[in-house]
């Protein structure tokens, strides 16, 4: 059996469910009103604030009006209700009024005087540094001076390496202090010891290349004057044009009288800018001296250019040997 048409100014079926009772009872008082009271309630309605109801989506009043119930929404005078066409508004509404009352709370806070706490910051640590690990000073590299020679060949290369490996050579050492010097003399108030032994720790002879490359014992020392002494049997003979001296290699010059000459060879070196760091030893009694090679530098000085820079600056000045040291005597 089909209900018969809704009175006009009647709440509709959905007013006889409790549940919807009030939100009728306020639209069909609202319609019983005369038209000019409905007019003042919809221009001056009574200032109310809101709140939302977790209850099924209700909207109400802080004094418990309800204004928007499934479907219906009232002005804020609880008297006022109207129905809101389809009923389908009532979440759009709701989020809507959610997202007014959020973006005003920064307003009613600068109102009120007080600003929303600021989430505490995490304070900021530094990260720790690894700490470095210990270094420890590098061993000292083994010098390998590099000879250039000519006639060496594959057939005669095993002789001239076997000769190189036999030469001996004779140092004078401190028995107290153990210092070892190449000349014999005194050292800790007595007299040195002479020692001999192998010169060359290594020897590496290459036809390809025309070299000859060797280390030096420990504490030993070798003249250039015999390793042509000890090649030349076998018919090789040094370049001395393309000999390049390196670190821990000392220049013999002849005709060094006294202090004066000495530091006038040291002047002709420093002023060509053959080596980076050099030394000048004068013994005693002799008329000569030795430059010790502590820095070579980036230079490739060779010997030739060493007897030129000294010929032009005293034609006394004559080199007449080459001595590669281990770096315990230099």
């Amino acid at each position: 059996m089909s209900a018969g048409p809704v009175p006009e100014g009647s709440a509709g079926p959905a007013c006889f469910r409790p549940s919807r009772q009030r939100a009728c009872n306020s639209a069909a008082a609202f319609a019983a009103r005369p038209a000019t009271a409905r007019a003042d309630a919809r221009v001056a309605p009574r200032p109310t604030s809101v709140w939302l109801s977790h209850q099924r989506g209700n909207l109400r009043t802080t004094d418990g009006d309800l204004v928007a119930h499934r479907g219906f929404a009232a002005p804020l005078h609880h008297d006022d209700a109207k129905p809101i066409p389809g009923g389908k508004n009532v979440k759009s509404h709701s989020i809507r009024l959610i997202a007014l009352l959020l973006a005003l709370a920064p307003f009613a806070a600068s109102q009120t005087g007080t600003t929303p706490a600021k989430p505490e910051s995490k304070p900021q640590t530094t990260p720790a540094t690894p700490a470095k690990p210990a270094t420890t000073p590098a061993a000292t590299a083994e010098s390998t001076p590099s000879v250039p020679v000519t006639g060496l060949t594959a057939e005669n290369s095993a002789k001239v390496e076997s000769a190189l490996k036999a030469h001996t050579s004779t140092i004078y050492k401190c028995e107290s202090c153990s210092k070892v010097a190449l000349e014999s003399g005194m050292c800790c108030e007595k007299p040195t010891k002479a020692v001999t032994g192998p010169a060359l720790k290594s020897v590496k002879v290459d036809a390809a290349t025309s070299t000859v490359s060797f280390t030096l014992a420990p504490g030993y020392a070798v003249r250039l004057t015999e390793i042509e002494k000890a090649i030349k049997p076998e018919g090789v003979t040094v370049q001395h044009d393309r000999l390049k001296l390196t670190n821990d290699t000392s220049i013999t010059v002849v005709g060094v009288a006294d202090q004066a000459a000495a530091d006038e060879l040291r002047k002709a070196i420093n002023d060509a800018k053959l080596f980076e760091q050099i030394d000048i030893k004068t013994p005693a009694g002799k008329r000569e001296a030795s430059i010790v090679i502590k820095r070579a530098g980036t230079g490739a000085t060779t010997e030739a250019k060493v007897k030129e820079t000294l010929a032009k600056a005293n034609p006394g000045f004559v080199v007449s040997d080459v001595v590669w040291m281990s770096p315990a005597q230099s």
